[in-house]
C-alpha cells in the first residue's frame, strides 16, 4: 500500500516531535545525573596546612624565638620574639629601649586554632593604635603565615636583660626575607636563616639553649 500525500507530511512531523522529546528526556537525566547537588555532609572542608592541637603548638613555639618582617603598610616591619617554656613572651619591637614583656596562650580545636597575647597596660600597639592590659588573638594559620623564621633557643638573649641589644630598625631583616607567597619557610640568604643572618650581622652568640621541659 503506497502512504497517501497527507500521511506522508504527517510522519515526517510525528518523527520529529518523537526525536525531540525523546532527546529532552535524554538530556534531563543526563543534566540530573551530572549536576546533582553535592550532599553537605560529603562537601570537601578545608584544612589548615597549620591546624595543631593545644599541646602541639606549645612543643613548636615554646622555647623558640620567632622572627617576623612585614614592609611598611603590612605590619610592624621586623619583629623579634622570644617564648619561654612557661608561656612568657619576650618583644624585641622596632624603635623600642626595652624589651616588652607579655604572656603567650593557645585557644581552641585544631581547625581554628588561636594564638593570644597579653603584654602589659603601659604598652601601646602603633599599628591598631590599641594598648595593652587585655588579651588579643589571632588565627594560629595566620600567625604562621606571615613567620619569617622560628629557631629553637633564646636567640639574642632577649629574656636575660630589661633592655634591648640595641634599636631595632624597622627594615633590619629585609635583606633576608622575601614577601612573596610560595617561598619556601624558611627564607634563606647565603646559605643562612633571617635569624642565623642577623645574629652573624650582630654579632650576637646565644648561650646554649636548655632542654624543653
Amino acid at each position: 500500500m503506497t502512504p497517501t500525500t497527507n500521511q506522508r507530511q504527517r510522519r515526517p512531523i510525528i518523527l520529529t516531535i518523537g526525536f525531540a522529546a525523546l532527546l529532552l528526556l535524554v538530556l534531563v537525566q543526563c543534566t540530573n545525573k551530572r549536576y546533582r547537588p553535592t550532599p553537605p555532609s560529603a562537601a570537601r572542608v578545608y584544612v589548615s596546612p597549620y591546624a595543631a592541637t593545644v599541646e602541639e603548638a606549645q612543643a613548636k613555639i615554646f622555647g623558640s624565638t620567632m622572627l617576623q618582617y612585614l614592609p611598611k603598610g603590612w605590619g610592624h616591619g621586623t619583629q623579634i620574639e622570644y617564648y619561654d617554656h612557661e608561656g612568657n613572651s619576650y618583644l624585641w619591637y622596632p624603635g623600642n629601649k626595652q624589651i616588652v614583656k607579655g604572656k603567650v596562650e593557645f585557644r581552641g580545636q585544631p581547625e581554628n586554632l588561636r594564638m593570644c597575647f597579653k603584654y602589659g597596660e603601659n604598652t601601646y600597639n602603633p599599628l591598631t593604635k590599641s594598648g595593652g592590659g587585655d588579651w588579643k588573638c589571632t588565627l594560629y594559620h595566620n600567625y604562621n603565615m606571615f613567620m619569617s623564621d622560628l629557631q629553637p633557643g633564646d636567640s639574642f638573649n632577649l629574656a636575660a636583660s630589661d633592655s634591648v641589644p640595641h634599636i631595632l630598625k624597622f627594615d633590619a631583616a629585609k635583606p633576608y626575607v622575601r614577601v612573596k607567597s610560595g617561598i619556601k619557610f624558611p627564607h634563606m640568604t647565603n646559605g643562612k636563616t633571617p635569624i642565623e643572618n642577623l645574629q652573624a650581622l650582630w654579632g650576637i652568640h646565644p648561650p646554649t639553649s636548655l632542654p624543653k621541659k
